[in-house]
């Protein structure tokens, strides 16, 4: 099951688990059939669950989703899925409320300013930073993920997503004067620069963006303050929602648990917090979480972690947390992170990052 609440975790290095949202999902299948491919046959290829990934409330594990490209980039043969995705994708619906935003700002200058600010809830493991100077403005993407062929097509989707609904929305052509990715270049650049009408580079130190200032102050199309005002007003409700201060303490608790080795429960963590069994759930409940998801979602951060060490066993790690057997185990960290706990292992390992 995909987690179909707002969730977070750290963005840091450490974080194991963090979440795109099923806007983006969504949008992404709608794509990928639109070009020819079956949703259908790609999800049960990851034992993934179409109608999950096409519900727009669901927060998917990072894992998924750069797991999703990978195998539609294998199925399809083309090493510029990620470009075709975007230019094929229902830009306006495929950042939610943040795409509404965009389109409702009074310039394209600002509508890049609250993608910075807001962006973690299209990917709350991403932090988006900006730079200016008189003549232009760059915005940086930085994820978690430090393994940038693993991320390299959702990205590419993702930046040009970012340009293609700028472009629309603007009353004059937008298009960046230069874009950065991490990875390496494909065997043809010329698809990059076509689509995206400027210089693209590749094994940049960062994902970035630059557009120019001058094109940037042009007003939108639909520029409409009073709207944008009550959107922002929605988005700063969904940013709060991402870590609810009550979730974040029970997920706490339910760590220490597994770390002691012991098995949580309702009542051994209730007990833990001083309160009620049923204080414990409606309170998640009130926030829109549950303990099973957050005990999962521990399970999942505490095995990353492990398994970051070359020499620790699968068989230890799922004991360590709470399975088994190494079968269940796998099979839960599958869905978790769309790859296999030895497939992590290797390539989380320090010789693999060196």
């Amino acid at each position: 099951m995909v987690e179909n609440t707002l969730k977070s975790e750290s963005a840091g290095e450490a974080s194991a688990t963090t979440f795109i949202s099923g806007f983006v999902t969504r949008s992404v299948l709608a794509s990928l059939t639109t070009l020819g491919l079956s949703a259908d046959t790609l999800c049960a290829s990851l034992e993934l669950s179409p109608s999950e990934l096409m519900n727009p409330a669901t927060r998917v594990p990072r894992g998924v989703v750069w797991s999703l490209f990978r195998e539609a980039e294998r199925v399809s043969g083309d090493p510029s899925i990620g470009l075709r995705v975007a230019q094929s994708i229902p830009a306006k619906a495929a950042g939610g409320v943040l795409s509404q935003i965009a389109e409702v700002s009074e310039t394209a200058e600002e509508a890049l300013r609250y993608v910075a600010r807001y962006g973690k809830l299209i990917a709350d493991g991403m932090s988006i930073e900006v730079e200016e100077n008189d003549t232009s403005l760059t915005i940086r993407l930085i994820t978690a993920e430090k393994d940038a062929t693993l991320t390299s097509r959702a990205m590419e989707a993702f930046m040009a997503g970012i340009c293609r609904v700028l472009d629309e929305a603007t009353t004059e052509p937008l298009a960046p004067v230069r874009v950065s990715f991490r990875h390496a270049p494909p065997a043809r650049v010329e698809p990059y620069e076509e689509a995206l009408g400027c210089v693209v580079d590749f094994r940049a130190e960062a994902y970035s963006l630059q557009f120019p200032m001058e094109s940037l102050r042009q007003e939108m199309l639909a520029a409409q303050p009073r709207a944008a005002q009550r959107l922002r007003e929605l988005a700063e409700s969904q940013l709060r929602a991402i870590a609810p201060e009550f979730t974040v303490a029970v997920s706490e608790q339910v760590r220490v648990s597994i770390e002691d080795q012991e098995r949580p429960t309702h009542a051994s963590t209730a007990k833990r917090m001083g309160i009620g069994e049923r204080t414990l759930q409606r309170r998640l409940r009130d926030e829109g979480s549950s303990f099973r998801r957050i005990v999962d979602r521990e399970r999942r951060n505490i095995a990353c972690t492990m398994l970051k060490e070359p020499k620790r066993r699968v068989i230890e790690v799922a004991q360590a947390i709470g399975f088994d057997d190494a079968t269940s185990f796998s099979k839960a960290f599958r869905r978790w992170m769309g790859e296999t706990p030895s497939m992590y292992q290797a390539r989380s390992a320090p010789e693999a990052q060196a």
